[in-house]
């Protein structure tokens, strides 16, 4: 198994304090917001590596390597960025409307990449419901897959378009000319704080990277987009990531009078701190919608969030209210566990290690594999050598997540937010939970009704654990509060207010 290192609530609130603190003290340029060191998502194993190092005193070797291989990878794919954008073809924005009510922001991935055509898994219902009210709407989806193009699902006024990671060569140039501007302006780390001069220091150094350059670039696209379509309303998914708030400033830049909502469609962790705080106006949205009442209530609770309006809209995820009848391809006759890890690559690896370890000590036990669409399985088994033969009692996934959950009896999960709809259809959940970690359960609200494991001997208890019936419909109603039913009329009096405002 994998082993991670962690940090304690104390050390995990001071590194979020200090990035906070350099985000408001330099955070009025886009390129300084850009980098997604500076915003502490939550206390995955993925975040949590970004940060131990600076912690830890017996790791300055490695701190030292670490920013020798990010300098000499910056300057590589600077000259990277430089040769694609000398034969970049301008983008050519669809023609088939001129004003749109809506920009959505939404997300390209892995699984819809291998579908004859994408179907938005973030806005699906949303857009097809809104349109039905004869609204029209671009929507731009971020590229998570390796592919130029893409074929989307035909929805009557919605105009598709895949954002690039590159730009022109002007553009480009213009771009790393203002984050030269803004490495000089963070300073020369004369702080006598260590740990600010450390977070300085690697701030300086990643706004040279990949992901910031990226942020930008996706920035500058969507500004192209607001000039060109003239959205009254830009609804963009909402998880904390730099990237979202570098949109509602670059799409304020082009239209002042635009609001700019957020959609929180994935649980709120405990641990979860750049969505629950504010960064300098611009950069903030004027609305948060979220996918349910348990979250709404989660975000209202935080001080910083409190002049912000926060309303619900529901989730498309709340499959147990859809009319559509059930199917099931495959019963299994044993005992089956889903397992369902989260869109990281790093998560997505500490717990499918486990669920191997398991597969293997529990032959009479049939085990679900579900990838995130994140998560390209090509790439998963090229870099596991152990994924590659599987056990006869471990399957991957093809099927859709109403069948997987159909023909499941537990769920073994970290992050992932398909445990709250497996709870729904009354399957047992099992949190696997690595030593001394901060929690990364979506259900931490709720104390029983559920297993948490930390090895081999802690699952196979959990397999014939009861759960309290009282305490299991405590749990099901929490988890159907996290996504509720669809409900586009929230939009359309916020886009009536922001016809009233102009």
């Amino acid at each position: 198994m994998l082993r991670m290192k962690s940090l304690s609530k104390k050390k995990y609130e001071k590194i979020c304090k200090k990035c906070d603190f350099v985000l408001n003290s330099y955070g009025s340029r886009n390129e300084i917001v850009a980098i997604n060191f500076l915003h502490v998502i939550r206390s995955s194993a993925t975040t949590i590596q970004r940060y131990v190092v600076f912690l830890d005193n017996d790791y300055w070797v490695y701190s030292f390597l670490r920013h020798c291989y990010l300098f000499i990878k910056n300057i590589v794919d600077f000259f990277y960025n430089f040769i694609y954008s000398i034969f970049y073809q301008k983008h050519n924005f669809p023609n088939k409307v001129c004003k749109v009510d809506f920009l959505f922001i939404s997300h390209y991935t892995v699984t819809q990449g291998k579908s004859t055509y994408a179907i938005d898994s973030y806005f699906g219902d949303i857009l097809n419901n809104i349109h039905k009210n004869g609204r029209s709407s671009v929507v731009a989806y971020i590229n998570h897959t390796s592919s130029k193009t893409a074929t989307f699902k035909k929805i009557d006024s919605v105009i598709p378009i895949l954002l690039s990671n590159v730009i022109n060569f002007i553009d480009l140039m213009h771009l790393y000319k203002g984050v030269f501007v803004a490495r000089r302006s963070l300073g020369n780390n004369s702080s006598n704080d260590p740990l600010l001069v450390k977070v300085i220091k690697q701030a300086k150094i990643n706004i040279f990277s990949k992901s910031t350059i990226r942020n930008l670039i996706l920035a500058k696209q969507v500004e192209d987009i607001v000039k060109k379509y003239s959205p009254n309303l830009l609804i963009a998914t909402y998880e904390g990531h730099a990237w979202e708030r570098l949109v509602f400033s670059a799409s304020r830049s082009v239209s002042p009078n635009i609001r700019c909502i957020s959609y929180q469609h994935a649980p709120v962790f405990k641990f979860q701190h750049a969505i629950r705080r504010n960064l300098e106006k611009k950069y903030n949205p004027d609305v948060i919608l979220t996918s349910g009442q348990v979250p709404a209530t989660q975000l209202s609770l935080s001080k910083e969030l409190s002049g912000t309006q926060i309303s619900v809209i529901g989730s498309s995820r709340n499959i147990v209210l859809k009319s559509k009848k059930l199917t099931v391809m495959q019963e299994f006759e044993a005992f089956s566990c889903l397992v369902a890890p989260e869109g990281d690559l790093e998560e997505c690896n500490i717990l499918l290690f486990f669920a191997l370890d398991c597969a293997n000590n529990n032959q009479g036990v049939n085990f679900i594999w579900r990838l995130p669409p994140m998560i390209d399985i090509d790439i998963l088994l090229k870099n596991n050598r152990r994924f590659v033969n599987l056990p006869d009692n471990v399957v991957i996934s093809e099927v859709d997540l109403l069948n997987d959950i159909l023909k499941s009896n537990t769920i073994l999960y970290r992050g992932s937010s398909v445990v709250i709809q497996a709870v729904v259809f009354g399957l047992k959940p099992i949190y696997f939970k690595i030593d001394n970690e901060l929690t990364i359960d979506p259900l931490y609200e709720i104390s029983r009704g559920r297993e948490i494991v930390c090895n081999i001997e802690d699952f196979q208890r959990s397999l014939t654990e009861k759960i309290d019936m009282s305490d299991k419909g405590k749990l099901i109603r929490y988890c159907q509060n996290m996504y509720t039913q669809i409900d586009v009329d929230v939009i359309e009096k916020l886009s009536k207010f922001n016809y009233l405002s102009l």
